[in-house]
């Protein structure tokens, strides 16, 4: 096996880990008991917004006189 392969076959491996991990997160059921959980998974910190839209009014952005991009 050359030293490509090797590096390849570790490049490959973590991408792989790292996909499972990812999509383990995304269908995980939660697994701690009591109180209802908010269907997006953030828990108590959703508890106290009354819906999910933003209370204050969306402000306008003026454009960067310098022309310069951020």
């Amino acid at each position: 096996m050359d030293w490509q392969e090797a590096a390849v076959a570790a490049i490959v491996g973590t991408a792989v880990v790292s996909l499972y991990r990812h999509l383990r997160g995304i269908f995980a059921t939660p697994t701690r008991s009591g109180g209802a959980s908010s269907c997006h998974g953030c828990g108590d910190e959703c508890a106290s917004e009354e819906s999910g839209r933003p209370t204050a009014a969306a402000r306008a952005v003026s454009a960067d006189p310098t022309g310069a991009i951020h």
